[in-house]
């Protein structure tokens, strides 16, 4: 039985303005995607040697693309960590840890919730719009309609760390299609009419591959503003989440200690235990690619051993 209820799926209600917002974005994305793939990609595809390229690149452009959206369900549609309503010594099930793993008793009770009429762990913070009290709370991510705790921070780091690697590679094909029809343009415009000898001699270029007309350019550097747009924005909040995780704290707790409240320091000691108290603790070397899964190492490895044994 899932102990997070309503929240098993968004969290919360979805407004119509979220709702607008999730549409936007993926609507954009699409566009984007098919305005690199017939615009940029295809066109260059000439010969065995830039055919071979664009298929590498069109592997890792996918690549991206998979997962944001695998990041995207991650982060939107898992259990962020909701404390167990009806119990008061459940939450440490659903923190799928004891309050030991991280160096601290972070897990220990130390408030109690009147809304959910429970008691809570410390870092736990009630939110007025999923009203579920989340353990280790971050923010309510309108976007993803969703809550940002323990189980999904993780996954909302991979979401951003994919979301520029898509954004910026869309960014570098939209420009390499620009110089592509810029170049096209410039071959194909009528040459300046020469004499020689009292007759005139025209220049004749051989035609290139054929691009995209001056619409397709103007739709790609539209593309390209906002892309830059958004993955400036992606950066700045991608560096502000990883200097919170460098101290082990939560937006919330940040916004705590600028406006002067108590607050409490939950550091572990280095900025490498900080990390793994968020992404995940490593077992073995070429585990630490795993921190660009978003799914916990722990998790990943207890799926990859009952598919082998089923």
């Amino acid at each position: 039985m899932q102990v997070w209820g309503r929240c098993q799926g968004l969290c919360g209600d979805s407004s119509l303005i979220t709702r607008l917002l999730q549409c936007a974005v993926f609507l954009y994305m699409a566009v984007l995607v098919y305005v690199v793939v017939v615009g940029t990609l295809l066109p260059v595809t000439s010969s065995i040697g830039t055919l071979l390229l664009v298929g590498i690149l069109w592997g890792l452009y996918t690549a991206c693309l998979s997962m944001v959206l695998f990041s995207y369900h991650k982060a939107s549609y898992s259990d962020p960590g909701l404390v167990p309503l009806g119990s008061e010594d459940s939450y440490e099930a659903a923190s799928g840890s004891g309050g030991g793993r991280n160096g601290r008793n972070d897990t220990m009770s130390s408030a109690f919730c009147g809304s959910c009429n429970i008691s809570i762990p410390k870092r736990a913070y009630h939110c007025e719009k999923c009203a579920r009290c989340v353990l280790r709370f971050d923010h309510h991510n309108i976007l993803l309609n969703k809550c940002i705790g323990r189980r999904n921070h993780k996954a909302l780091m991979c979401l951003l760390l994919w979301g520029i690697a898509f954004l910026a590679s869309s960014t570098v094909f939209l420009l390499f299609g620009l110089t592509l029809v810029i170049r096209d343009q410039a071959l194909l415009a009528p040459p300046l009419p020469t004499t020689t000898g009292g007759q005139s001699a025209a220049f004749s270029p051989t035609p290139p591959a054929t691009f995209p007309s001056w619409e397709w350019s103007a739709t790609s550097a539209i593309l390209i503003f906002f892309s830059v747009g958004f993955c400036t924005c992606l950066v700045f909040f991608a560096l502000y989440q990883v200097y919170l995780i460098s101290r082990n704290r939560t937006m919330r707790e940040q916004e705590m200690l600028a406006a002067g409240e108590g607050f409490e320091n939950f550091s572990l000691g280095s900025v490498k235990e900080n990390f793994i108290s968020v992404m995940g603790r490593p077992r073995r070397s070429y585990e630490w690619l795993l921190w660009l899964w978003p799914v916990h190492q722990r998790e990943f490895l207890d799926q990859c051993n009952r598919s082998l044994l089923a």
